[in-house]
């Protein structure tokens, strides 16, 4: 299963990643070619310039940068159309920090899947994978 979602980063300060669905979940993204610490934010926010952002740490190693994407990016309230949500690279020294570099990816709309595990349907298929 492929649940990372890879961005290259030709410019150091924006980039696009590739279109993921709408629903999926335990994704991770993937930064190649940034010159980050080992540790830094990552500021998902569903508005490009105003609202709110949901902040995970991001592990770097070896030149490519990890962090979980928060699953209301996926969800986004339901919409039924496409859309983009944002990954702003923030790093911090403990004296200063600074937006370093801003993703954009972009998000597949489509049909909300039944909630797994309600008492009519257990998660047959998720306890089987296990």
């Amino acid at each position: 299963m492929n649940n990372i979602v890879t961005v290259v980063l030709d410019n150091p300060t924006y980039a696009t990643a590739p279109q993921i669905y709408q629903y999926n979940y335990g994704q991770i993204l993937r930064i190649q070619g940034g010159a980050f610490p080992k540790a830094v934010e990552v500021h998902f926010s569903i508005q490009e310039k105003s609202g709110d952002s949901i902040t995970r740490i991001g592990t770097t190693a070896d030149g490519v940068t990890e962090v979980p994407i928060p699953e209301l990016m996926l969800e986004n309230y339901d919409s039924i159309e496409n859309y983009d949500f944002w990954a702003y690279i923030y790093v911090e020294d403990g004296t200063s920090g600074t937006t370093e570099c801003k993703i954009r990816i972009p998000v597949k709309a489509r049909s909300k899947p039944e909630v797994p595990g309600t008492p009519e349907e257990p998660e047959l298929f998720r306890e089987t994978v296990k």
